[in-house]
């Protein structure tokens, strides 16, 4: 990348200082960057693609072939974004965007943790250590946590899922036109990233890339716990977890969605409950390794008390 980075610039016929200063940045932080003697922000390299006229995901990971599929720059900035609403959780009187000393280093960070996490996700779990086998043992005190009978799983045609939410509609459309392909069409993408969970599959345990804020762990255990999940590979309840992703390896293996209706109790402070969902799961690929997609819809009008 810290290559790209020059090479871009000079074939655009810039000075150093010329770029530093569209950039916003000083001719040394410049100079560093392109020496890899520092990590630019996914925001810095979206910005030298516009100026270099060229495209970001070539300065970002190099250029893309048929034969390995290459993450969108969209996933660097849902990270990036994921980081920043850490930051802002933490100090919510901080101010609201990377500007400060503290928050310029988070944004600097957010571009060696997009590379690094997707790497890490292609290696075996044992490779990963704190990632996959060790999941969180339960959610705090309080929080919910999975019945004991058994989560219910049934097939369900897709086309019965569009007239749920109008989500399901959107999602399905744009799988059908891009095959699973983020980077076929990023914007599209990007709108859907609310209500979708996307998960690197792996035997011992998926990975979880990202966590939207309209997702089931986002809705029951709350937003913050659903941020918190990139990069772990179970929910904060693992029983649940076990329960509901087994289908997650057999969609990446077939390259086939599947939709399903689900139900399952929950124990909330002393209190039962059955709650019930649909979902759809879905192939996608990311620097050529099966990912996949989950978008659930919570049926808020049939939470039952037992």
């Amino acid at each position: 990348m810290h290559r790209r980075l020059w090479s871009a610039r000079t074939r655009r016929g810039l000075s150093r200082a010329a770029a530093s200063a569209a950039l916003g940045v000083s001719s040394k932080h410049l100079q560093r960057v392109e020496n890899a003697e520092r990590e630019p922000t996914v925001a810095q390299v979206t910005a030298a693609a516009t100026l270099y006229g060229v495209e970001a995901r070539w300065l970002l990971l190099g250029e893309r072939s048929p034969e390995t599929p290459q993450p969108p720059v969209a996933l660097a900035e849902l990270l990036h974004r994921c980081v920043r609403a850490q930051a802002r959780r933490d100090d919510p009187g901080g101010p609201q965007e990377p500007g400060s000393a503290a928050q310029g280093e988070l944004a600097r960070d957010v571009g060696i943790l997009t590379l690094a996490l997707l790497r890490r996700c292609a290696q075996p779990a044992e490779a990963r250590p704190g990632w996959c086998g060790t999941a969180s043992a339960g959610a705090a005190p309080g929080a919910p946590r999975l019945g004991s009978t058994a989560v219910s799983l049934s097939h369900r045609p897709a086309e019965a899922l569009i007239e749920r939410h109008a989500a399901f509609r959107a999602v399905l459309d744009w799988h059908a036109r891009t095959g699973g392909a983020p980077q076929a069409d990023e914007a599209a993408f990007q709108r859907q990233l609310p209500w979708l969970q996307i998960l690197v599959p792996k035997p011992q345990g998926s990975p979880c890339l990202w966590c939207g804020q309209e997702t089931p762990p986002a809705a029951i255990w709350g937003e913050a716990a659903a941020f918190e999940l990139v990069g772990k590979c179970a929910l904060p309840d693992a029983v649940f977890d076990r329960a509901i992703s087994g289908e997650f390896l057999e969609v990446a293996r077939t390259g086939r969605p599947i939709a399903q209706a689900a139900r399952a109790p929950l124990s909330v402070e002393g209190r039962s409950y059955v709650v019930q969902w649909h979902r759809w799961i879905a192939p996608l690929r990311f620097l050529g390794h099966p990912a996949v997609a989950s978008l659930a819809i919570l049926d808020h009008d049939r939470r039952q008390e037992i």
